[in-house]
């Protein structure tokens, strides 16, 4: 069975706190709950059709230059993107550093390649994602939690629903 329930977007609980001094909260990025939580927020704006609260525009990481970020501590680590979500052209890759890539893949796409290039990366906020998981939260949202079937039967209706608007029925890619 289900151990945890979202009981609405508001959490008070202080356990449930994102520190805002730091990119890497353990509330964003190692704690099962805390993922359940934001999943939860997220899917009920899909259900009532407001997703379009998530849409922040564009947002140009590189727009005050390139390795400019630190999550502000006594001892500043760099940040740099995380890459779970992203878009490119073809041609975007004729000039990647690949040994640059093996040793930091997030470094190399979200700071040197676009530096090389004297472009920005951005983020483009009406494009809603879901990342499900980090490895250390997935044991926690498998077992505690149906977001990964309501996820499965999300996609498996937007896909059908896609296959009749734009494929004659025919699930792409075909079966």
């Amino acid at each position: 069975g289900i151990s945890w329930q979202y009981h609405g977007e508001v959490m008070t609980e202080p356990k449930y706190r994102i520190e805002a001094h730091t990119f890497y909260s353990d509330c964003v990025w190692r704690r099962w709950d805390c993922a359940a939580f934001v999943h939860e927020a997220f899917l009920s704006r899909l259900e009532d059709n407001s997703s379009c609260l998530f849409d922040f525009g564009i947002f140009d990481f590189h727009a005050h230059g390139y390795g400019t970020r630190s999550d502000l501590r006594d001892n500043p680590r760099y940040i740099d993107f995380n890459l779970n979500m992203f878009s490119w052209l073809g041609s975007d890759f004729a000039d990647m550093d690949w040994d640059g890539l093996a040793q930091d893949d997030e470094h190399e796409i979200s700071v040197k390649h676009p530096e090389r290039r004297g472009q920005h990366a951005v983020a483009l906020g009406r494009a809603v994602v879901a990342h499900f998981a980090f490895s250390s939260q997935e044991k926690g949202l498998r077992d505690s939690t149906n977001l990964f079937q309501r996820y499965r039967k999300l996609s498996q209706d937007l896909a059908s629903r896609l296959a009749v608007l734009h494929y004659s029925g025919v699930l792409q890619p075909a079966p």
